[in-house]
């Protein structure tokens, strides 16, 4: 229950979930996303068609609608992890991408999880430490810190594998809806 991943930043261990994720086209659920939308397969081949074509900044087409609708998709998993953070922690707390490319989700303001705990006796059963200097101390965990990390890290990786999800429905409504929409008008 007390095993929290880290990352180590400046002389302090903050809790980290890894939230690292590569999401190509053939990685969207579009068997998945068919059964939201009739057009789901016609998009996931207009996307390939789109490989051919190539982009003067972004490679092909398909590069470039793939990367707005997985940067849309990231910035919206952003704003659930914050929203996860206060709903759990409080309005304290805060969320920041660390790494390379922020692939770890970091959480400060909760403290480190060693701090997550205190000092009690190691011989009496009261829960507050004991200064008899013949006895040990040993450190409890708070039980409800641990609980609600793991809460949040359930959270968080939900959010996380619901990108590729994501990224598939903004391609179809933010990018290939509206330029069927635009070709329409211009017939």
């Amino acid at each position: 229950m007390t095993e929290v991943e880290t990352y180590y930043n400046r002389g302090t261990y903050y809790p980290t979930v890894d939230v690292k994720l590569h999401v190509w086209a053939d990685t969207i659920p579009w068997d998945t996303l068919a059964e939201e939308f009739d057009n789901a397969l016609e998009v996931k081949q207009w996307l390939a068609d789109c490989e051919n074509t190539k982009h003067r900044e972004w490679g092909t087409l398909a590069d470039r609608y793939l990367y707005a609708a997985l940067e849309w998709a990231q910035e919206s998993a952003w704003d659930d992890a914050r929203e996860a953070a206060i709903d759990i922690f409080g309005s304290h707390a805060k969320v920041y991408g660390e790494g390379r490319q922020g692939g770890h989700l970091v959480v400060h303001g909760i403290g480190q999880p060693e701090e997550w705990g205190e000092e009690v006796c190691a011989v009496c059963t009261e829960d507050d430490y004991c200064y008899d200097l013949d006895h040990e101390a040993k450190w409890k965990p708070d039980e409800q810190a641990f609980k609600d990390w793991h809460e949040f890290k359930e959270r968080i990786e939900a959010i996380r594998d619901y990108i590729p999800y994501q990224t598939g429905w903004n391609i179809i409504v933010n990018i290939y809806e509206p330029i069927l929409d635009g070709l329409r008008e211009a017939i």
